[in-house]
């Protein structure tokens, strides 16, 4: 396992929207430019890490479909940092179907810490990566504001099949700088008609029992006629293990209901 200094000049990137294989995609935000970068380093090794590091946190910077795939790519599976990777991969696919996307973050590079800020941010303020560790050409491991990822993140869960539609849940994640969860989940669309998902009115009960209602919901806004698609349900004070609810409307003859209980796995620390 290789720990990693990093000397980078890095702009912003792109926007974009789709269902990957997993039905994810990276952090909320939009675009629509490509991204510069000049890596250097005293060493071969150090220069392939930083090439790493360079690209997932690059990709993790914006909404595009085709970017967030590179910070899966780029980080080893099994590890916290494909699962972060996958969580805000499914964030930012969630918020590439709603109305009122977030803005794109600027990544600052300081010798082995990286920083994603939004807009009006810089240094502190921001979202900060340190702790940056590469096994061969993959991104493993890092910690954010000193802490384990794997503390604030849970991913995958068991599907749940009604009336020709799928629930599957992607995973977990509970904001750095709010007490928000942000739930995500694909729907998968077998029914032969299309289904009108019902957002917002997302449920969850967390491992103590409270209830909460859905704050905010990121997803698509009319029917799903395609085979996949991606939504995020956000809940505050919530902690991650639990049960969400979720519900949609087949659009067929007597309007089918095609409710379910999705388990929500607690943090792996």
């Amino acid at each position: 396992m290789q720990r990693i200094t990093i000397t980078m000049l890095l702009l912003v990137a792109v926007a974009a929207a789709g269902c990957g294989s997993d039905g994810v995609e990276t952090q909320a935000d939009t675009g629509a430019d490509d991204t510069a970068a000049t890596t250097t380093s005293s060493t071969e090794a150090e220069t392939s890490g930083s090439e790493v590091a360079e690209r997932y946190f690059t990709a993790l910077s914006t909404i595009s479909i085709t970017d967030d795939q590179d910070s899966i790519d780029a980080s080893r599976e099994g590890t916290p940092a494909r699962d972060y990777a996958t969580m805000q991969n499914a964030l930012a696919l969630a918020q590439s179907g709603s109305a009122g996307l977030l803005a794109d973050q600027t990544l600052e590079v300081d010798g082995s810490v990286i920083r994603l800020c939004d807009e009006g941010e810089t240094g502190d303020q921001c979202v900060t990566y340190g702790d940056l560790e590469v096994d061969g050409n993959q991104l493993t491991d890092f910690t954010i504001n000193g802490e384990d990822p794997r503390a604030r993140l849970s991913v995958g869960g068991n599907p749940v099949a009604i009336a020709g539609i799928t629930y599957t849940p992607i995973g977990a994640y509970q904001g750095v700088e709010t007490n928000r969860i942000y739930v995500a989940y694909k729907v998968e669309n077998a029914a032969g008609a299309p289904l009108q998902l019902s957002m917002f009115s997302e449920s969850y009960v967390d491992a103590s029992g409270q209830q909460f209602s859905a704050a905010d919901s990121y997803g698509p806004t009319g029917a799903i006629s395609r085979e996949c698609t991606t939504a995020v349900a956000v809940f505050d004070g919530a902690t991650i293990g639990g049960q969400l609810g979720v519900n949609g409307y087949i659009d067929d003859s007597s309007f089918t209901e095609a409710p379910a209980t999705l388990t929500i796995a607690p943090p792996a620390v």
